[in-house]
């Protein structure tokens, strides 16, 4: 049960909130819970005081150009083994050398839905279940938000949404003013991306109701990397992975799958809504995200690309309550001059950024995380065996993940004792979870400082 005590008139779109009732006794417990304090601390309690990193990069390459990759709707299972027969994600997966490139064993979602997890990637913090796109006026500058900190290192952070509103009522989260509140110095959407696409040989549909196709995107973010005149940071939100899967796949060659999905797949066992169409809308992003990866790495070696999504992708080839399908997303990390150190083989979005940190910034340089870094350029960082993830209503580490919904789900072989203490360990790590969340609110909307 979480520690806190919030009000509010109407939960569901939070369309309505008329106050957050914050106790501060509760609000201390759950700091002495997530940070694994020895006793609970008193008030006044700086939160940042507890949040505060140190960089030990090693390394002494600088990183010119910095790409975080957000893909629409983008499960883990596409890189099942299965898929290799029809290329699926052969692209990503050319990167993954284990030297230069990785992919993250497990990686948990940290929001059901586009606005959710970009409000966690955006900020830094962890989920609030609320909609900040419904909250302006409410929240600040996030201490932890990747836009602010890269600014502070240097970077010209900048946000890439393919989204847009011609009818001039943003439907899609405000995200260009959440972004300049955490720190951004830039934003650019679908309109910028289809003035840029005027009197060019693209297809025919360049949008749909979505916004505007990534290949666009994609050339117009390489647009805007080879005009900088200073180190960039830039979030890429993606959007062609998503309904109504209108692209014209004939037009770029996309395979026909459709007796590969029958063969393995049939009708009566998959997701409802799945179907060989979103298969190939994978196939084809897979190929558009990795050619503009190797054509910006080839220009710009001194780069480094996370390449994640924002949630899954709510449909699946196997109809399953499986968390590690309905939970997981990729996270592909990828730069053709680091050869940094995987340190977990569990994490999450919260911790996108403080790994980001860890591979670019100078040794020394302090920061705030509430996330851990799963990669090193330090030959000799320990790895951790038992790093936990904190999700969206999800907890893991490298031997189970666990949800209130679907309980346990062992990730190795375990006996029925082993099952036991492994279901216990879960329920203490879902409370530090809940605390986690408590947290991040209260320092959403009321700052660092618990008084």
């Amino acid at each position: 049960m979480s520690h806190l005590f919030v009000v509010w008139l109407n939960y569901k779109d939070n369309s309505a909130i008329t106050d957050f009732k914050f106790s501060t006794q509760s609000l201390l417990e759950a700091s002495k819970d997530y940070f694994d304090l020895p006793t609970t601390p008193s008030a006044p309690l700086d939160l940042t005081s507890l949040l505060k990193r140190t960089s030990t990069n090693p390394s002494h390459r600088q990183i010119k150009h910095i790409f975080y990759i957000v893909s629409e709707s983008f499960s883990d299972w596409a890189f099942d083994p299965v898929f290799d027969a029809i290329g699926l994600t052969s692209g990503l997966k050319s990167l993954i050398d284990n030297k230069h490139g990785f992919k993250m064993p497990y990686f948990v979602e940290n929001g059901p839905c586009t606005i959710r997890s970009l409000s966690v990637q955006m900020t830094g913090l962890v989920q609030t279940k609320l909609y900040l796109h419904k909250l302006f006026g409410q929240f600040n500058l996030s201490p932890t938000a990747p836009g602010g900190i890269f600014h502070q290192l240097g970077y010209e952070s900048r946000f890439f949404y393919g989204a847009y509103d011609k009818e001039g009522k943003d439907k899609y989260g405000l995200f260009d003013k959440i972004a300049l509140i955490e720190g951004f110095d830039q934003t650019f959407d679908g309109i910028d991306m289809l003035n840029f696409a005027h009197n060019k040989p693209y297809q025919k549909h360049l949008f749909n109701e979505w916004g505007t196709h990534d290949n666009v995107m994609f050339d117009f973010v390489k647009d805007k990397v080879s005009k900088a005149t200073q180190p960039t940071f830039n979030m890429i939100m993606t959007t062609s992975i998503h309904p109504p899967y209108d692209l014209d796949l004939k037009y770029f060659n996309v395979p026909d799958l459709s007796t590969f999905f029958d063969k393995h797949f049939p009708a009566s066992k998959r997701s409802p809504g799945m179907d060989a169409n979103i298969l190939e809308h994978i196939w084809w992003y897979d190929k558009q995200v990795t050619h503009f990866i190797k054509t910006i790495a080839k220009a710009y070696p001194d780069s480094l690309f996370v390449i994640t999504s924002d949630h899954y992708g709510r449909v699946a080839p196997v109809n399953t309550n499986d968390p590690k399908v309905h939970y997981l997303v990729p996270l592909i990390l990828y730069s053709p001059t680091l050869a940094p150190k995987m340190l977990a083989h569990i994490a999450s979005h919260t911790d996108i950024t403080p790994t980001l940190i860890e591979l670019v910034a100078p040794k020394g340089f302090v920061y705030h995380s509430f996330g851990k870094p799963f990669f090193s350029n330090d030959p000799k960082a320990p790895f951790d065996p038992n790093n936990q993830a904190f999700g969206y209503d999800i907890v893991g580490n490298e031997d189970f993940l666990y949800t209130q919904d679907f309980g346990l789900r062992p990730l190795k072989q375990m006996d029925k004792n082993q099952k036991a203490i492994a279901e216990t360990q879960a329920k203490k790590m879902y409370q530090k979870m809940e605390s986690l969340n408590d947290l991040s609110l209260y320092m959403l909307l009321k700052g660092s400082v618990i008084k």
